[in-house]
């Protein structure tokens, strides 16, 4: 089977997309497509296509008929991982059972749990020597024959292993965590399954200070003559070469420590520096394997911490990210889409989008009212239909966004609604009358598939500064490329500045990132009511190209009232000025009494019912029944 670069296919409906997940999105093909190109593969289909379900049939499929020694999954959250019925049968089991299951799960400290224990082994993780509480500490602890968290990175627990389960953080603490994985399950063939992976969004580089260095350097010189093995002499060679400017590290190695003398290298730093050491053991190997440079100021040397994967298969799971991005990332100019050729939107979906910068951070306070105004009309409406809205806010907007819509909510429907920011879950949704409001970049377990409406009440915007930082992160001082964000035809866009860059196609990666950095993260957030495989209706506030089709654009909010029907915050005190006046009129009141009785001038209740001074002394009930509607020009002088 060939990858599906030049094939288009696109997903319309329901009925595509049960076939497409029949016969296209299976294990089957997934095997076929990781052979093909070299077992490096990025899903990045979009949010409700079933990446998750597919992962999982692929578990389940490698403990029926297993292709490789092992797979490992890792989540970006363990409320993610949870929703895997394995690691629920898991969590149930106790110790002596979990060691004889072939599916493991890691948990991460819970410092609850270790209660008074926790800030000595918050001290020891502080130092790099978390191996060193672990044995120390934890025996101290009433529930260490029962916690499977001390003892869970041993050969004990893992070997013979065939699944593991647990978060990335794993991996952006350690980038060879999967090469230990390997040794501690003597496993030869690994597929690593990357869930939504925050490790292509982690910081990448490291710093090591030249005190820490010769303090480690102390350490391992003092334990050296007693090495029987004379393990520690290659990692002296190391460290002095380090120490040296001049010096280069080609064909340097370390070898691999064991687990008694990563503890004495542990136990003897501390003792000989207290808070002072740092343990460089996981640190030195990362160092060796990426580019690393001295700084400038003298203070130590900085590396690249790409994580570790060429040693294994691995499956990227990440809805929407460009292959462009993910290959800069991880530094695999080889990885390949899955199905690069599939395109899924539902074809009773709705796209909106205002494109203007009044929902950007800088001007939303300035416009905040006249937007909540409006999309709580659009809230009202769709709710009157019977569907639910879901509202998508920038998390520093969020209090305030949520303050104003509520108070505009209630205003415009006389009914007690309540929005609610990043709801936990369905019991704080459940009733009809509440709204959630969630911030762009939330990740998590998916409450909102059923509704109808996502309307994202701002922008979100990547400064020019951090789109530069993530594009430069991987490159060495003197390499960096000037990165800005421009406006051309009224979009923003991204662009490098000068012509060897362009000619690079450093354009297009500047663009890329910031698709991921802007587009990416809000399509994320409204494809929470699952867009691209249900009907629904979506509003964006975006100044960048959104790669999607769309319905209809809008350049300024009033555009956008127009087309819905609604009213700005001061049509609508108008008009209820007008109703107010009109409903007394029928009631039989004079000019003079609704003066005194709303507290406005005898000419601007004219004005309001659309009379003029020459019938100043007419009753108010013969005016003709025209006269209570305002024209544009009266409409402007109330």
């Amino acid at each position: 089977m060939t990858l599906l670069t030049d094939t288009v296919r696109r997903v319309r409906n329901e009925a595509d997309l049960a076939t497409f997940r029949s016969t296209v999105l299976t294990e089957e093909t997934a095997n076929a497509v990781l052979q093909a190109s070299g077992g490096r593969v990025l899903n990045n289909l979009p949010l409700g296509v079933g990446k998750s379900l597919w992962a999982r049939t692929l578990i389940e499929g490698h403990l029926r008929n297993p292709r490789v020694d092992l797979i490992v999954c890792l989540a970006a959250q363990w409320r993610v991982l949870e929703e895997q019925p394995l690691v629920r049968e898991v969590q149930r089991l106790g110790l002596r059972a979990r060691r004889e299951h072939d599916v493991a799960v890691l948990h991460g400290r819970l410092p609850a749990r270790c209660g008074d224990l926790d800030t000595e082994l918050h001290s020891y993780e502080v130092a790099g020597c978390g191996s060193l509480g672990r044995a120390v500490v934890c025996p101290q602890c009433r529930h260490y024959q029962r916690c499977p968290w001390p003892r869970q990175f041993t050969r004990a627990m893992l070997k013979g292993k065939r699944v593991i389960f647990g978060v990335q953080a794993y991996l952006e603490r350690l980038p060879q965590f999967m090469t230990q994985l390997k040794w501690a399950t003597k496993a030869k063939q690994i597929l690593a399954i990357l869930d939504e992976p925050a490790v292509v969004d982690a910081p990448m580089r490291g710093h090591v200070s030249y005190e820490e260095l010769e303090a480690f350097r102390a350490v391992v010189e003092k334990l050296h003559d007693g090495d029987p093995h004379g393990v520690l002499h290659g990692w002296l060679a190391v460290l002095d070469r380090l120490r040296d400017p001049r010096a280069r590290l080609d064909g340097a190695k370390l070898e691999w420590l064991d687990e008694e003398m990563v503890l004495d290298l542990q136990q003897q730093g501390l003792a000989m520096f207290g808070d002072r050491f740092r343990y460089l053991g996981h640190e030195l190997r990362v160092m060796l394997r990426g580019r690393r440079w001295r700084d400038l100021n003298g203070y130590g040397i900085t590396y690249h911490r790409r994580p570790f994967l060429r040693s294994v298969d691995y499956i990227l799971i990440a809805a929407d990210l460009p292959i462009e991005v993910a290959r800069h990332r991880l530094g695999e100019p080889g990885l390949q889409e899955l199905y690069p050729g599939v395109q899924v939107l539902h074809e009773g979906t709705q796209i909106y989008n205002l494109r203007s910068s009044i929902g950007a951070a800088t001007y939303f306070h300035t416009h905040a009212k006249q937007i909540s105004y409006a999309v709580a009309q659009l809230v009202a409406k769709y709710q009157a239909e019977g569907k639910r809205t879901l509202l998508v806010v920038k998390k520093r907007l969020a209090r305030k966004a949520a303050a104003l819509l509520e108070h505009d909510l209630r205003e415009l429907t006389r009914q007690r609604f309540r929005v609610r920011i990043n709801p936990r879950g369905p019991a704080d949704i459940a009733r009809p009358l509440t709204v959630p409001l969630i911030t762009f970049g939330v990740v998590g377990v998916n409450l909102y598939e059923g509704f109808d409406v996502a309307i994202a009440v701002s922008s979100y915007n990547a400064s020019p500064d951090v789109l530069a930082d993530l594009m430069n992160e991987l490159h060495a001082p003197g390499e960096e490329v000037r990165t800005e964000l421009v406006a051309r035809a009224g979009r923003r866009v991204a662009t490098v500045v000068g012509y060897a860059h362009r000619g690079q196609a450093f354009d297009q990666l500047a663009r890329a990132y910031q698709h991921h950095i802007e587009a990416g993260v809000v399509t994320q957030a409204m494809a929470r009511v699952r867009y691209t495989i249900h009907p629904r209706t979506v509003i964006f506030m975006q100044g960048a190209d959104l790669g999607l089709p769309l319905t209809a654009e809008f350049t300024s909010l009033e555009g956008l009232r127009q087309h819905f029907g609604l009213m700005s915050r001061r049509e609508s005190e108008v008009r209820r000025g007008h109703e107010q006046v009109a409903a007394m009129v029928q009631a039989g009141m004079t000019r003079g009494q609704i003066a005194v009785a709303l507290g406005i001038s005898k000419r601007t209740v004219y004005r309001r019912l659309g009379v003029t001074r020459s019938i100043e002394n007419t009753p108010i009930h013969s005016v003709s029944p025209g006269a209570d509607r305002l024209s544009p020009s009266e409409e402007g002088n109330v």
